[in-house]
């Protein structure tokens, strides 16, 4: 069990672990390893350069980078003085970059494309790492950082057409950390495979919260990430212990496989970021030793606040929620409802986020105050008699694709404001293998082609947010109060085919 809760920040409990396995592995990226006290000594470079630029805690400090080592050292150097990280990915549009770095009010942006003008200031990563920034006074920095200091900003898909950014507290990281290694057997020396983005919060297990527990990380780049035969050989090759992804990723890995010997070294597998198929939990429980974990958890409550350990009866629920995490599910009076009863999904405890950077208002709005602070999710679901919570779906427009969350509101808000089309409205379709896909359906005086919906989509939206489909319809269907029946889209189109 890992007391990350004796500590105020997680600088603390990754220089304690430094200092006990200086020698250990701390990655491994294609041929190159480095080693604990190199991480440790490599952030202590960021640091005290982003000291001497006059950074300070809760200052927004912005990462775009590629995915290498010095990515993971600058991560941690940025938490060391305290400044907020802003993971920000390399193939999201100029627009987005632009209105996430504005809207976030980012103090400094440190990439490896420095040449680019995104409005702010710009340092290249190969400033960050000179000799006469690693001093003796290294370790002072950290007792500047409060457990109230913001650790990282995750911005996600908003329902208004913008992107909103989630506040993450340290304390906040640090009570996950006590409560998923309260579930998961972590462990000092295990290799865990990190494929997630920075911009999407899975990545923060697998890049900060692996080194505070003394474990490897074995870093794909993104040609290996993008290629399943060759993610499926960097898995066996590099004797991965531990598995983090979402469902569907899982679910395309094992499509690519010509035989599963990729999964014989695994001890541990973490499924969370969207449902769980229960043939997807029969098929690893079928060809895996491995410890399997459905786990659940918006951004806004730090990663993930539940999850359990599929047994052999493979009974999806996410479980119960993590030591110092409470879940509710109240009706629309927000009164609590009975054992089995369906309603909206409210988390309270000490994961919860600060709020919303910049948004008082959505923050007021999502979370509330009843006897306790508690985030209004959007989720649907109930609690069986066992007090597992079992997860319905969703209230509003909100899905999940890939693992990330997509507001299908910000995509027609962006669709809307093109010129050829009166009227757009997203949903999510199922495909192959039950994976959700996205469509969107549009009024226009005309057909337009998906090249060019893709092309105009591409200068705004994140990558996993562009429709696989695009469908032209002379009128929307509406259900009795005159909203948009999406329901009927769907029928329709399935009949058509």
């Amino acid at each position: 069990m890992n007391h990350a809760n004796l500590y105020s920040n997680l600088i603390e409990v990754f220089d304690k672990r430094s200092k006990e396995i200086p020698d250990n592995i701390a990655v491994i990226c294609l041929k190159e390893q480095i080693a604990y006290k190199e991480i440790y000594e490599k952030s202590v470079s960021v640091s005290n350069k982003l000291l001497g630029m006059e950074i300070r805690p809760n200052d927004i400090v912005g990462l775009m980078m590629n995915r290498n080592v010095d990515m993971i050292s600058t991560m941690i150097g940025i938490l060391r003085v305290g400044a907020s990280l802003l993971p920000i990915d390399k193939d999201f549009p100029e627009e987005r970059i632009k209105y996430i770095l504005s809207n976030s009010k980012c103090t400094l942006l440190l990439s490896d494309e420095k040449d680019r003008d995104y409005g702010i200031s710009v340092l290249g990563i190969e400033n960050l790492y000179e000799e006469r920034y690693i001093s003796n006074h290294a370790g002072k920095n950290k007792k500047g950082v409060s457990s109230d200091n913001i650790a990282y900003v995750m911005y996600t898909s908003g329902s208004t057409g913008k992107p909103k950014g989630v506040m993450i507290s340290h304390r906040a990281i640090l009570a996950f950390i006590d409560g998923i290694t309260r579930l998961v057997k972590f462990g000092v020396g295990k290799r865990i495979l990190a494929v997630a983005t920075i911009s999407f919060d899975l990545s923060i297990v697998e890049l900060v919260v692996s080194l505070t527990l003394g474990m490897t990380i074995v870093l794909a780049q993104e040609h290996t990430i993008n290629n399943s035969r060759r993610l499926l050989e960097y898995i066996k090759d590099k004797k991965v212990d531990i598995l983090q992804m979402t469902p569907s990723r899982m679910s395309l890995l094992i499509e690519a496989s010509r035989d599963y010997s990729w999964l014989e070294g695994t001890s541990e597998i973490l499924l969370g970021g969207e449902r769980f198929p229960e043939k997807l939990a029969v098929f690893l429980k079928n060809n895996t030793n491995a410890r399997i974990y459905n786990l659940y958890g918006p951004t806004e409550t730090t990663i993930y606040c539940t999850g359990s350990e599929i047994g052999n009866k493979c009974k999806l629920t996410v479980g119960k929620p993590f030591y110092g995490t409470q879940i509710y599910v109240l009706d629309e009076e927000q009164n609590e409802v009975s054992l089995g009863m369906e309603g909206e999904i409210y988390i309270g405890g000490m994961q919860l986020a600060e709020g919303y950077i910049s948004n008082y208002e959505l923050t007021n709005n999502s979370f509330i105050n009843k006897n306790n602070r508690l985030y209004k999710s959007g989720d649907i679901g109930k609690i069986d008699d066992e007090g597992n919570l079992i997860i319905l779906g969703r209230s509003d427009e909100q899905v999940k694709i890939r693992g990330f969350r997509v507001e299908t509101n910000e995509i027609a808000e962006i669709l809307n404001k093109y010129e050829k089309v009166k009227q757009a409205v997203v949903v999510a379709e199922k495909g192959k293998n039950d994976n959700s896909y996205l469509c969107a359906y549009y009024i226009g005086n005309e057909e337009i082609s998906v090249r060019e919906l893709r092309s105009y989509l591409k200068k705004y939206l994140a990558y996993y947010m562009i429709p696989e489909e695009f469908i032209r319809v002379d009128r929307f269907p509406e259900t009795l109060n005159h909203k948009i029946d999406k329901r009927r889209l769907t029928i329709s189109k399935n009949i058509e085919r």
